[in-house]
């Protein structure tokens, strides 16, 4: 495809919102900590070794081989899990027998914590072999449980006990007012379309762009995020790639309807949720800032994701986060690496105590594939959206 279709494509994406709010939102709140604790913190708290075996390396795991392939460098996404790291403990359980030697070259620079991430990652590909072929939960469990070991031997747990979400910060009181309907619209489709019920033509999720499928439902940037993170996830059913059949049940349950390419974000909390993830909005504290919130999220295995939008403009948009590094001068602004239709890019944040709505985006890599005329060019306003483990 020229570059003229596909900013013609991108345009029908991103140009074209239905007015009006998905969330209701207290104008006279305002965003504060010491608030009451969060599903997601109850949860980290009640067991943090079982939530690192169970819901955060896998991701990390599965998220740093995304990011390799994109040629970016997934070391900082274990900053959180290095901190915690007991280089004593671990080599006395080596030394014992208890943990087997890791058959590949260690992952971080020769470092015994390279060591203990190399059998993290072997056994993350075991887990991710068995869920692929289908065998019985009995048998993931065992993968499940050599990570257990992994996090007894190698994880300092009064480190883990502190690195879970920031305990003096609650919810934010304030909910944005964003668009009805994400991503803009297409003509009206006929029922059914060819790839309604094709479970065997297959995409890889983090190369999605605009004009790839023929279904029925097309929940857009909402479906690509959404998916792509799910697989990172290791949620039941999605593997690295989505199949036409995939794509279109899965945009149905984000409030897609026919003819429209559009999801909905409010659908995305049942989704979740189904799968024991709460959503909550990353925000900017005294104590904590909304970059700072968000990458913690990320470095803790949660899915995160940026969405784009400005209450006064009908152009929206929203991508999964990959990577977030902190301004080393000021933690309220951080670079954003996400996944924009197909592609790794960056976009800068700038938070703001001001901003309940949210903080600002600028420099979008990649605005330049947009229309004249979006503030995708150039600047808006955006919000870190987090789904973290809430249940079992």
């Amino acid at each position: 495809m020229d570059s003229t279709s596909v900013n013609s494509q991108l345009f029908v994406v991103v140009s074209l919102f239905a007015v009006g709010a998905c969330g209701q939102t207290d104008n006279g709140g305002a965003s504060v900590e010491n608030g009451p604790t969060t599903p997601s913190r109850e949860f980290y708290e009640s067991d943090p070794a079982h939530y690192w075996a169970q819901y955060g390396l896998p991701p990390l795991v599965r998220q740093s081989r995304d990011l390799e392939e994109a040629g970016l460098d997934p070391e900082s996404l274990f900053d959180t899990v290095a901190e915690a790291f007991d280089e004593g403990s671990f080599a006395a359980a080596v030394e014992s027998g208890s943990l087997p030697s890791p058959e590949a070259e260690p992952t971080a620079n020769g470092a015994a914590f390279g060591v203990w991430r190399a059998l993290v990652e072997q056994t993350v590909a075991v887990l991710d072999e068995l869920r692929a072929a289908n065998v019985d939960e009995g048998q993931q469990a065992e993968a499940f449980g050599q990570l257990r070991v992994l996090v007894d031997e190698g994880l300092n747990p009064a480190i883990l006990a502190s690195v879970g979400p920031n305990p003096n910060k609650g919810e934010s009181e304030t909910t944005p007012i964003l668009p009805a309907t994400w991503c803009g619209f297409d003509p009206a489709a006929t029922e059914p379309r060819p790839g309604d019920a094709d479970p065997t033509t297959k995409w890889p999720w983090r190369k999605i762009t605009p004009d790839l499928w023929d279904t029925t439902y097309d929940a857009a940037c909402v479906g690509v995020a959404t998916g792509a993170c799910a697989a990172k996830l290791g949620l039941p059913g999605f593997g690295p790639e989505a199949s036409c059949e995939q794509w279109n049940d899965l945009s149905k349950r984000l409030g897609a309807t026919p003819g429209e390419d559009a999801g909905s974000v409010p659908e995305m909390w049942p989704f979740f949720a189904g799968h024991g993830y709460c959503g909550e909005y990353a925000f900017d504290g005294p104590r904590e800032s909304a970059c700072e919130q968000a990458q913690k999220a990320t470095q803790r295995g949660c899915d995160v994701f940026l969405l784009y939008f400005d209450p006064n403009s009908p152009i929206g948009h929203m991508e999964m986060v990959d990577l977030i590094n902190l301004d080393p001068a000021d933690d309220t602004s951080c670079t954003v690496h996400t996944l924009s239709w197909g592609e790794s890019h960056s976009v800068q944040y700038d938070g703001s105590f001001l901003d309940t709505d949210g903080g600002r985006f600028s420099k979008k890599e990649d605005g330049n594939r947009y229309p004249a005329g979006s503030n995708l060019r150039t600047t808006g306003t955006a919000k870190f959206l987090m789904f973290c483990p809430c249940k079992q």
